[in-house]
């Protein structure tokens, strides 16, 4: 509730049952409501998690998009963060697992499908590494893969937002040439 990227989410009604073990979060966005930024939001998000703290080893955070809307961008799913702790470099690993519809209504474009990111989370750098796998179907039945050739590096710098600063993403279809996102 008080990161930065949670700004926009001041127009919803949040709840936690901080009773229940997991607790429990809903943010209602009811049928509409616009941020102090102009962005619109609607539906629900149920989040589920034993520690609010993402950074705490063994956490696992799970949350389920009910027809949620950001702008033109919808999205019906789930979404699961684990914490796995550290590796021998003394760096956080973990991972992500997506599966939903997402539909971006501009770009007439629906992706449906699941995607699991690996990660590790570098302090000194301000810096995670991702690896990703999935499979999905776009809006016109076409079926595709992506795959990590290289780690993605995301960087957090001081003051600036996360941004991508190295790696592919191999993006392939049956009877399509290969797509490679650098």
């Amino acid at each position: 509730k008080e990161d930065d990227f949670q700004n926009g989410f001041g127009c919803a009604i949040v709840s936690i049952d901080s009773s229940s073990s997991p607790k429990v979060a809903t943010l209602d966005f009811g049928t509409g409501c616009t941020d102090a930024q102009g962005r619109t939001y609607s539906g629900v998000i149920q989040i589920t998690y034993t520690d609010p703290d993402m950074g705490h080893s063994g956490n696992h955070i799970s949350a389920v998009f009910n027809h949620f809307n950001f702008d033109s961008i919808s999205f019906d799913g789930t979404f699961d963060y684990y914490n796995n702790g550290t590796n021998n470099a003394g760096n956080m690993i973990g991972s992500l697992a997506i599966t939903g519809q997402t539909n971006f209504v501009i770009d007439k474009v629906n992706l449906n499908g699941t995607t699991n990111v690996s990660f590790e989370w570098v302090a000194a750098r301000n810096t995670a590494y991702l690896n990703i796998g999935g499979t999905g179907t776009d809006s016109n039945g076409i079926a595709f893969t992506q795959s990590t050739i290289s780690s993605i590096s995301l960087n957090q710098n001081s003051g600036c937002k996360d941004h991508f600063t190295a790696g592919k993403l191999l993006i392939q279809s049956p009877g399509l040439s290969d797509e490679t996102i650098d």
